[in-house]
């Protein structure tokens, strides 16, 4: 039996617990340790674990000594700027890693996570299960077989909204640094990073790669009060040849989901989440299958355990190296960006209080699909807010920052911040 521990009991932990333990009563695993920083906070859930054969430590890197010989892999869905010490720490004591979304914050800590995977010979996925829905991998199937003729251009419309409750469970959220550790937490590099990583997927004919940025044009803002960016405005050149643009903020005032527009030389594409996906032909022809996307949970943790019980990196659906395009992508923006711009107070209109307080930028609901479907950034809109950026080269780039100027407010020590490790 494929024996795995999880670390953490709260936060973005609870969804590895629902979906771990669902693949347990399935037959899949065995669940047989737990890290946990604030035991005080779940004693009765504690119990309960450890009435069950669950064996419970303080820290991670205490289960990963003590668990030696006794668990195969271990499920990491802490913090960004903590995972490159625990997946390494976790690799070098004999583990396979199931890591959640996005895998590190800057190229130099992925490229270091990934050597440590190769030298220990084990498996390293990525919670970017997206890729793998049904729908993706039709559109991902159909675009190879050229569908829509040569790919060239992507782009993605979101409006998410996040009030202050959202910032403030976290001391890390919405922060460029936490205790000199870069984490880059915002719209591009957490809640909507899947849709910036469906797209490089996308944009590349090789069914197990994304596409490679070969350089970025980004505008970062923020209209709350953040270290950070919550709107984003990014064209990424690949190396490949199509274009993706990804234009999102989590200030919107009506809630709109992810949408990915895919232009071809031959047609058209589009993949709604939560909404349809499907071709559009040139001669008018539409292809729009019954998907079902709603299985992914469950479905990510069964192929990472097929693949790490089997040693084999190719049944990995997501695995670490495959997602060095997405990180270099993030950096792009930010060294294009070289700042996380405030929107000025005249175009916000903040409603609510306490927790609920909600920060929309005026307009942004409007801003972002036009800027979408005619790819450009928001400096081209000629929006008054906006900072027009350079494109920045990824050629040979393997350090962050370049050019990125985060401010001398950004490694403030978060307060109550959890130490995972």
């Amino acid at each position: 039996m494929f024996r795995i521990g999880i670390i953490g009991l709260s936060g973005f932990s609870t969804n590895h617990w629902q979906n771990v333990e669902e693949v347990q009563r399935r037959g899949g695993c065995r669940i047989v340790a737990t890290a946990v920083v604030d035991p005080e906070n779940h004693a009765a859930r504690l119990e309960q674990l450890r009435s069950e054969g669950v064996e419970v430590f303080s820290s991670a890197l205490e289960m990963f000594d003590a668990m030696r010989g006794k668990m195969d892999a271990v499920t990491i869905p802490t913090p960004i700027h903590t995972h490159p010490e625990l997946t390494i720490a976790a690799v070098r004591s004999g583990y396979h890693v199931f890591l959640e979304k996005p895998p590190a914050a800057t190229i130099q800590e992925l490229d270091e996570m990934v050597s440590a995977v190769r030298r220990a010979g084990k498996l390293c996925a990525v919670g970017f299960q997206a890729i793998w829905s049904p729908s993706i991998q039709f559109l991902k199937l159909r675009l190879a077989e050229g569908a829509i003729g040569q790919v060239q251009s992507l782009a993605c419309s979101a409006g998410w909204i996040r009030q202050a409750d959202y910032y403030a469970r976290a001391g890390w959220a919405g922060k460029l640094q936490v205790n000199g550790q870069w984490v880059l937490d915002g719209s591009a590099n957490n809640p909507l990073a899947h849709q910036i990583a469906n797209m490089l997927y996308l944009a590349s004919p090789d069914r197990r790669r994304m596409a490679t940025p070969a350089a970025v044009r980004a505008e970062l803002y923020h209209g709350h009060d953040l270290q950070s960016e919550d709107t984003a405005a990014i064209e990424i050149h690949t190396a490949e040849g199509p274009r993706c643009y990804f234009l999102a903020t989590l200030c919107a005032d009506e809630q709109f989901h992810p949408e990915i527009a895919i232009v071809g030389s031959e047609g058209t594409a589009y993949y709604q989440m939560f909404g349809q996906s499907g071709i559009r032909h040139a001669d008018g022809r539409i292809e729009q299958p019954t998907l079902d996307d709603s299985v992914q949970g469950p479905g990510r943790f069964e192929n990472f355990i097929s693949a790490a019980s089997a040693n084999d990196l190719d049944m990995l659906r997501c695995h670490l190296e495959m997602c060095r395009p997405f990180v270099l992508a993030i950096n792009g923006a930010f060294e294009s960006s070289r700042r996380t711009w405030p929107i000025p107070a005249e175009y916000l209109r903040v409603s609510g209080e306490g927790m609920n307080e909600k920060t929309v930028i005026e307009g942004i609901d409007a801003a972002i699909p036009q800027a979408a479907s005619q790819r450009r950034l928001f400096s081209d809109l000629g929006l008054p807010w906006a900072r027009r950026s350079g494109t920045f080269d990824l050629t040979g780039y393997t350090k962050f920052p370049q050019q990125f100027q985060p401010g001398p407010e950004a490694d403030k020590p978060a307060p109550g911040q959890l130490p995972f490790g």
